[in-house]
């Protein structure tokens, strides 16, 4: 999961970009990474990499491309 929390210079294409060249090809690479924008109210969240496909593949798909998700149903985990 990777976070970010601003509206103007972050963008799901430039984070998967970045990203697949550094674990693409790893033997250790995580099987799902997903962008959460917690900028928004609700938070969107993309799928960044999925088993084999990225998010320039689920784009060009018919599927959802993002999903919002309500930051109120989070449990805390700590005292913090």
């Amino acid at each position: 999961m990777l976070e970010e929390n601003d509206i103007q210079l972050t963008n799901p294409s430039l984070v998967m970009d970045a990203y697949l060249p550094l674990v693409k090809d790893r033997e250790d690479a995580p099987d799902e990474t997903y962008l959460v924008a917690t900028c928004f109210d609700p938070w969107h969240v993309w799928p960044i990499w999925i088993g084999s496909r990225s998010y320039a593949d689920i784009a060009k798909s018919d599927e959802t491309e993002h999903w919002e998700f309500d930051a109120a149903k989070l449990l805390p985990l700590t005292d913090r």
